[in-house]
């Protein structure tokens, strides 16, 4: 069995080349071959990562959620997919926990040495005619565009940079009109998960990766752009589908997909049941 182990210098929280010769003494003996490569652009890994099953059975990606992001797009546009291994790198680790691996990088490792493979769904969204495949979470709102506008100073702070911006999110009142199935209302942000985390936090306990199913979160609550309604769901809208029509109108229209930017208007979101091929933990 043949490994590409692929890394980012962009990751949020420490530089991973230091923990190379640490992965090839652990992981060497479990495969066939290991290859490294660390490209210096996104779209050089886009392109590494798309045609990786020509080459590799598994596919290992160490960074953060928006690396992971990056890796998970290029990989769905083929059918036939390697195996996704996860180092787990970034700064709050969301995408990660859909594989119950911590942001400890050796137990990562661990994680890909034990080879245990499950199918994972991964979610699609189509906004203007232009679509992207997520892991964990698709949002509009309040606090969607917290990860992708404190990238310049979260070396520094950390995950204390996102806690920040979310504290100054809370003070800026935010109103979508957004009509979905048979709802209409006005919410502070809307929220499709796949899997139970967002934020570091475990938002949906009951959420799975692998049904076939995306979790609706819309938040009509007042107080904070209805994040405090999350303590009691009482004014939060919810609903689980495979499929989901969204309709919105107002401010702050940017979709933020696994805490990427993407574009602004109507989405479309459906579940690709079991599109790609994990290692758990």
């Amino acid at each position: 069995m043949k490994a590409l182990l692929l890394y980012s210098k962009a990751s949020g929280r420490r530089d991973f080349s230091r923990y190379l010769s640490y992965a090839h003494k652990e992981l060497d003996p479990v495969f066939e071959v290991l290859d490294t490569v660390c490209p210096d652009t996104r779209e050089e890994a886009y392109e590494v990562e798309k045609n990786a099953y020509k080459n590799y059975d598994v596919l290992i990606i160490a960074g953060g959620d928006g690396t992971f992001n990056n890796a998970i797009n290029a990989v769905m546009e083929n059918e036939a997919r390697p195996v996704i291994g996860y180092i787990n790198n970034g700064t709050l680790g969301d995408a990660g926990r859909l594989f119950g691996i911590t942001k400890s990088i050796k137990k990562s490792i661990k994680t890909i040495k034990r080879m245990n493979v499950k199918p994972c769904d991964i979610g699609k969204i189509t906004v203007e005619g232009t679509s992207k495949y997520f892991s964990y979470m698709a949002a509009v709102g309040a606090y969607s565009d917290i990860s992708y506008k404190t990238k310049r100073w979260k070396k520094g702070l950390g995950k204390f940079s996102y806690y920040w911006a979310a504290f100054k999110a809370l003070f800026k009142k935010v109103a979508i009109k957004y009509e979905i199935f048979e709802e209409k209302g006005t919410a502070g942000f809307i929220m499709v998960l796949n899997g139970p985390y967002v934020g570091g936090f475990k938002v949906n306990k009951l959420g799975k990766r692998d049904d076939g199913l995306l979790d609706l979160f819309v938040s009509r609550g007042k107080m904070f752009n209805g994040l405090c309604s999350y303590a009691t769901k009482k004014n939060v809208y919810m609903k689980t589908s495979e499929h989901l029509e969204i309709l919105v109108k107002g401010d702050n229209l940017t979709w933020c997909i696994d805490g990427e930017e993407f574009l602004s208007g109507n989405a479309i979101i459906d579940t690709e049941k079991h599109a790609i091929r994990a290692l758990f933990k």
